[in-house]
């Protein structure tokens, strides 16, 4: 390869031969010693500005090229994409498995999109990097790094393909999971969408459980997809890889304790269908609308609207009262009010009867079918226990159809000249008051 001296190398050489020249040419009678000197220096300029020059044209023609094939490019993938896209819903069509949707034509159209942008801007940037390589090459100061850049991506490019070569099989092998668990997902959705609908009835699976259970489906699919898959993930023999998942086993199994009790007491509240979204229910000492229902917790909203918040590991070890069940299972039995009330033996049953069945026909909330009930509970020392039963419109009413129920009874027995007894436990704690409650109240 012809070696060029430096710009200010052959500036200082051409002052010097110059001023040297006319020195001694100045002298009458002498010879001049630096004249081949002299045209070597200007030869070497002339060829490098011959190079520079044919470096300037090749540049030139490659940039016009490089602008002429990248325009060619964007008008013919643009014409591709519009062509495939009027195949939709024609020529590309719908796949499907037997009735069952498994990928529909738009799916698969934009896919096909997809590859071919991707297509067009892989060939820009290949087009980009071998433009760059031959401007360098064009150019004797650049040429040898060109020619380096050019045997760095030659190669990184060979140990990719030669990489991707030896890879194949297991990409084939992870391709063939990621389908087969695209589509086993597409198709239970379809199956359990239709369960959810009524359009499929498979026995012991309801309706309200179909969707919980295509999420747990969905869960293993995924756990089992990704178990067979890890082993043919690239460097998933590694030590490093070996290592980081052994840390994440243990920080799971240290900190995962209490949420894996409570995954599993929701995975047992779903399929026992103890409560649903919207059922009013009171878990313990808990009373309130079901708000949210998750693996991990229940929300119920209470009468004060205050949310609260369950573990399911608590809610599965608490009794849980339903007081929506009865009318969703088509039983036509709504959520029952019943009050105690102590009537003194002077009272007959019959008046206390039409009495209390009056006040409780005056009460808001509350349902005239069924219609509501009185019955003799017990016979005390001193009076009868009368229990009034209401069945109410709705259940998120309970507390204002008992206090209009409290007051209708009151009023009532205040107009029949019936005196209410004080419940025995009242009169254990407070011994001094009197067995009645006047009639003034």
């Amino acid at each position: 390869m012809r070696q060029y001296p430096s710009l200010t190398g052959l500036i200082s050489i051409s002052i010097t031969t110059t001023l040297l020249t006319v020195g001694l040419t100045s002298l009458p009678g002498q010879a001049n010693p630096f004249s081949q000197l002299n045209l070597q220096v200007n030869e070497s300029w002339l060829q490098v500005l011959k190079d520079t020059a044919v470096g300037l044209l090749w540049a030139g023609i490659a940039t016009i090229a490089l602008q002429k094939i990248i325009q060619i490019v964007n008008q013919l993938f643009p014409k591709v994409s519009a062509h495939v896209d009027s195949w939709r819903n024609t020529r590309i069509p719908t796949i499907r498995f037997q009735m069952l949707e498994v990928i529909s034509s738009n799916r698969l159209t934009d896919i096909l999109l997809t590859i071919i942008n991707l297509i067009r801007y892989t060939a820009i940037f290949a087009l980009a990097n071998l433009y760059v390589l031959a401007v360098l090459s064009f150019f004797p100061a650049t040429r040898e790094l060109g020619s380096s850049l050019y045997n760095y991506i030659f190669s990184a490019i060979v140990g990719a393909v030669s990489s991707f070569l030896g890879y194949l099989p297991n990409l084939l092998t992870l391709i063939i999971i990621y389908f087969a668990t695209y589509f086993g997902i597409q198709f239970i959705r379809r199956v359990f969408v239709e369960v959810d609908r009524g359009a499929i009835i498979i026995p012991g699976l309801h309706r309200d459980i179909a969707r919980p259970t295509y999420n747990l489906a969905v869960f293993f699919i995924i756990a089992l997809a990704l178990a067979i898959a890890i082993p043919y993930l690239p460097g998933s023999d590694s030590p490093a890889f070996q290592g980081v998942s052994i840390f994440l086993g243990v920080l799971l199994s240290l900190g995962s304790t209490a949420a894996v009790a409570n995954v599993i007491s929701g995975i047992i509240l779903i399929y026992t269908r103890a409560f649903q979204l919207g059922d009013y229910i009171r878990i313990g000492e808990q009373f309130g609308k079901v708000v949210e229902k998750t693996l991990l917790v229940t929300r119920l909203l209470n009468f004060n609207n205050i949310v609260v918040t369950i573990p399911n590991a608590k809610v599965l070890e608490e009794s849980i009262e339903n007081y929506s069940r009865g009318v969703q299972d088509g039983n036509n039995t709504p959520m029952a009010l019943e009050l105690l009330i102590k009537l003194s033996y002077k009272v007959s049953w019959q008046k206390a009867y039409d009495v209390l069945l009056s006040a409780a026909a005056a009460t808001k909330f509350i349902r005239t079918d069924p219609a509501p009930e009185v019955i003799q509970l017990s016979l005390n020392e001193n009076n009868v226990t009368y229990k009034v039963s209401v069945y109410l419109e709705d259940p998120g009413r309970l507390e204002d159809a008992q206090s209009h129920l409290i007051q209708n009874i009151r009023d009532y027995c205040r107009e029949a000249g019936i005196e209410l007894m004080v419940p025995q436990t009242v009169q254990l704690l407070r011994s001094e008051l009197p067995n009645s409650i006047p009639a003034q109240f």
